[in-house]
């Protein structure tokens, strides 16, 4: 590779459309673009991959003989799976954003006859959040073209629309890591730009099958798979976006438990709980007769496995406790770094040998009010979601930072085999999801089929705790 020619611009003003080519004028003529790019935008923040209508208005703003491209996290989401150039070429794209445009020559190092290519970016999210970076490459015609003007047209909408969607994304991000049911509908096309786990799972259709589609061709089977159910509606509106936030409703009754229930399920968890004691002192006993009689070393034989199995037996109890009974509990600040190191802690001594765990974490005082157990519970059920179905030595990074509206974890899971497929482990995600319904937590995961990883960032909101060095 040889870059030969580099200059920033600033980008043109998207108020003046009259010399954009004829395509990207008719777009904003007929006011669609800004609410199709808004739709994207506003979508990428639920998940990291482009739908077909989004890969088409990629193609249609694009300049002849050139290519669009986005960079989401260093990792191209399109076009999909293939890699124009290195990261490399748009490092400055990368690490200086702002308003700038950045121009660069670039010529393969074989192929295409020597000749040199315009490299075109601009950095739409903005300083501090993972980068999205929006490019043209194509022809190297720098002189008279007009056509670097073009793109800073298309990248001031882009901006313009990211700025506009942060606020809304925020606020429906919520409702979508919640164990809510809920989609979000794009009102003008009637097509569903994001649907929530929960709802996937209540409906057993395939976010795949989801997102993308008009509602009216999925609208069937949804009636089928949610018999009973009511909708609660909400409308948004951005700009040129106009949304609706659709929630599914259970019949009223169903599923809730009382207070004489929930007194049962105590009881019985209590009664399990003192027979796993019971068979825990038992296990003990034999081992130490064992010790003494064979000298073997502790927790050799079945003694020892009994001893393994009836804790990990008393840990399920106190999951399905924490679950039922939350409510009636009692709270207290839970000392969110140090649960987060005792979660590690259990992860590693469950797997052993197969999951290596690196950490980073910021110097962090905050706490979460929950009941005792709580957060710990909820970050090991997120770390076997990530390693259930790890059949080799798998690499997670954990990474722990906050800023004034919350708490941040973000975990990432790669396996160590290159064709083995990277997918949760659902009954452990589907846990998780509804105990950070109890403690009042946002968690967002993804698995991108083309960057083979398994991702979960977790939000604990600033209202949900506080500073304190006192822990459970």
């Amino acid at each position: 590779m040889q870059v030969t020619e580099f200059h920033t611009e600033s980008p043109l003003t998207t108020d003046h459309v009259t010399t954009a080519p004829p395509r990207i004028r008719n777009w904003f003529e007929a006011n669609q673009a800004q609410a199709a790019i808004e739709s994207l935008l506003f979508a990428l923040r639920f998940r990291t991959r482009l739908t077909d209508s989004e890969k088409g208005l990629m193609d249609l703003l694009t300049p002849e003989h050139s290519i669009a491209f986005l960079v989401h996290d260093r990792e191209y989401l399109h076009p999909e799976s293939i890699e124009l150039f290195p990261m490399g070429l748009i490092e400055s794209s990368l690490n200086e954003g702002g308003d700038a445009i950045f121009t660069q020559r670039y010529r393969p190092t074989a192929g295409n006859g020597g000749e040199y290519f315009k490299v075109s970016t601009a950095r739409i999210s903005k300083a501090g959040q993972p980068e999205l970076i929006l490019g043209i490459l194509g022809p190297d015609r720098f002189a008279g073209s007009g056509e670097t003007d073009d793109f800073g047209q298309i990248a001031g909408q882009f901006r313009q629309a990211w700025s506009d969607t942060e606020e809304a994304a925020v606020n429906v991000l919520s409702q979508l890591d919640a164990s809510n049911p809920t989609l979000v509908i794009n009102r003008a096309s009637g097509r569903i730009v994001a649907a929530s786990d929960g709802f996937s799972d209540l409906c057993r259709i395939d976010q795949q099958e989801l997102v993308d589609s008009e509602y009216s061709a999925v609208s069937d089977k949804i009636a089928r798979a949610v018999t009973g159910y009511g909708w609660t509606l909400k409308n948004l509106a951005i700009r040129e976006l106009h949304l609706c936030l659709a929630t599914l409703i259970p019949p009223t009754g169903s599923n809730k438990i009382n207070d004489e229930q929930c007194r049962s399920t105590e009881f019985l968890v209590h009664a399990m709980r003192n027979k796993i004691a019971a068979i825990t002192t038992a296990s003990s006993f034999l081992d130490s007769v064992q010790q003494k009689a064979t000298g073997d070393q502790p927790d050799n034989g079945m003694p020892g496995l009994i001893l393994s199995e009836a804790e990990e037996l008393d840990r399920h109890l106190e999951r399905l406790n924490c679950l039922l009974n939350y409510e009636t509990r009692p709270k207290g600040p839970a000392h969110i770094a140090r649960n987060l190191e005792r979660a590690i802690e259990l992860t590693r001594e469950h797997f052993h040998d197969t999951a290596r765990i690196d950490v980073e974490m910021t110097s962090s005082q905050r706490s979460l009010e929950t009941m005792p157990s709580g957060l710990v519970l909820f970050l090991e059920a997120i770390f076997r979601a990530h390693l259930g179905h790890q059949h080799t030595v798998s690499q997670t990074m954990v990474t722990l930072d906050e800023d004034s509206a919350a708490t941040i974890i973000q975990i990432a899971t790669r396996s160590g085999r290159a064709d083995e497929r990277e997918e949760f482990d659902e009954n452990w995600r589907k846990y998780a999801r509804n105990l950070a319904g109890q403690l009042g937590v946002s968690m967002h995961q993804e698995a991108p089929p083309m960057v083979k990883s398994l991702r979960t960032t977790i939000r604990i909101p600033v209202n949900g705790h506080q500073d304190t060095k006192r822990e459970n």
